[in-house]
């Protein structure tokens, strides 16, 4: 069986159908692929579950879904990535219940416990660091 094949073979079910054979033939491979670039199963499960989110409404106009899907987790992980390292290079400003803004006298090792809402509104103070 050739790629097109494969490729009528899916045109030919239903959406809901085409989804989940989709679904339960890449799901394992692609958070493998999201594991490998973000070093967290959960995290990659998070970012998968999203690409198929954004499939879903789609599906129909997605011509070949594996290289849709794979190319949506790559992006995902990319922004996960910029997203934590982001936080890590914020972490001291917005450590919780630190004075002086040193995240490591506040925290446990684990940024999300570091972390506290900024307010709509900030001092000046808080601008300048």
């Amino acid at each position: 069986m050739g790629v097109g094949d494969e490729i009528e073979l899916e045109v030919t079910l239903r959406p809901a159908e085409r989804f989940a054979a989709v679904y339960a033939e890449h799901f394992d491979p692609l958070v493998r692929l999201a594991a490998l670039l973000l070093g967290s199963t959960a995290a990659a499960e998070d970012v998968v579950q999203e690409a198929f989110a954004k499939l879903e409404p789609r599906l129909s106009s997605v011509v070949v879904p594996p290289a849709w899907l794979r190319t949506a987790v790559v992006n995902g992980c990319r922004n996960e990535r910029r997203r934590l390292g982001t936080i890590r290079r914020h972490a001291s400003r917005l450590a919780i219940g630190s004075p002086t803004g040193s995240a490591r006298s506040s925290c446990s090792g684990s940024t999300s416990t570091c972390l506290r809402p900024r307010s709509l509104k900030s001092s000046a103070s808080d601008r300048a660091l």
